[in-house]
């Protein structure tokens, strides 16, 4: 009986201490390296330690926050769509020949957003018949006009903004000669669309009448010298003699805006006046200068001349150059 007590005793110990075994053998192999089959059979609510570093984003998600990574995912949110495109001017002059024209020489910048070439009708015979074609990046976006223009051309580009030119003809001007000056006009890209900030056509000229002109002239007292007259351009002048006159040396230069008289060039009266030539808004007139009256020095010696250039601003008459004083000019009257 006792005996039979002792073994049951020592089976007890034997099943308690295999089970101890048991259990502590599965415990090392649960914490052994995590390749290990029995780190597989892992429950799966198991923690990280505390101290574990937490989960890294996917690293595709990382480049597209990330401006310094390469490729098309390289760029923020907020640069997507702004990666610049190099413009191909063979290209854009590939376009313009598909609709009829033959490239001009103009500057083209392959890194801003807007650039223009203007285009002359093939088999043009006077190379006249003109317009521009306009590009953002390699698209074509369209001309500056629906008709063509005269003798337009490439003014100056800035990233996104072109300026063409216009020569303003008169009624009876060849087209080798424009006589009204030049009208440029800014095309500017906003972003969706081609803006012109300027009006694209030149504002009609005023046609300065001679004859009207030369009225005012004779009810001033002055008698009217042939000079040249350019019914186009906005600043004109007439070189008149004072009545009665015996020797013609008593003038003055009236000018005249389109059709309003503005003013004469000095208070007294000139010994003598030549018309050099005219632009647009500029007369160039030469004054006579003799030396000062003295007996040593007779009055009808001249000894030299000089260029004046008025200017009209578009609001005052203004002298670019020095007017001869006075003193060094002959005067009638004197």
């Amino acid at each position: 009986m006792n005996a039979t007590r002792v073994a049951l005793g020592i089976t007890s110990l034997s099943l308690l201490a295999g089970l101890a075994a048991c259990s502590a053998g599965s415990h090392q192999e649960a914490a052994g390296p995590t390749g290990s089959p029995a780190a597989t059979q892992q429950p799966t609510t198991v923690r990280q330690p505390a101290s574990a570093p937490a989960i890294a984003a996917p690293t595709t998600a990382l480049r597209s926050t990330d401006p310094t990574s390469s490729g098309p995912t390289g760029s923020t949110p907020t640069e997507a769509g702004t990666a610049q495109v190099v413009a191909d001017r063979a290209a854009a002059e590939r376009v313009v020949r598909s609709h009829g024209y033959n490239p001009n020489s103009g500057q083209w910048y392959p890194n801003h957003q807007l650039n223009a070439i203007v285009g002359v009708v093939q088999h043009s015979a006077d190379g006249a018949a003109r317009q521009t074609f306009f590009f953002v990046g390699n698209r074509y976006i369209g001309t500056d006009k629906a008709d063509v223009s005269a003798n337009s051309y490439y003014v100056a580009g800035a990233n996104r903004t072109v300026t063409i030119g216009y020569p303003i003809y008169g009624p009876s001007d060849p087209m080798c000669c424009p006589s009204g000056g030049n009208w440029t006009v800014r095309f500017h890209w906003n972003g969706s669309r081609l803006v012109p900030l300027d009006p694209i056509n030149a504002p009609t000229p005023v046609v300065a009448d001679r004859a009207a002109a030369e009225r005012v002239v004779k009810s001033m007292g002055y008698g009217v010298n042939s000079d040249q007259w350019n019914s186009a351009h906005t600043l004109n002048a007439i070189i008149g003699v004072r009545l009665p006159t015996a020797d013609a040396h008593t003038v003055h230069a009236f000018f005249f805006v389109g059709n309003r008289y503005i003013g004469k060039d000095t208070i007294d009266p000139s010994w003598d006046i030549s018309y050099v030539g005219s632009t647009d808004q500029t007369v160039t007139l030469s004054y006579t200068i003799f030396n000062p009256v003295n007996p040593t020095h007779p009055i009808s010696v001249r000894y030299d001349t000089r260029a004046v250039r008025f200017h009209w601003n578009g609001s005052n008459l203004v002298a670019l150059d020095q007017i001869p004083p006075v003193h060094s000019t002959t005067r009638a009257g004197r």
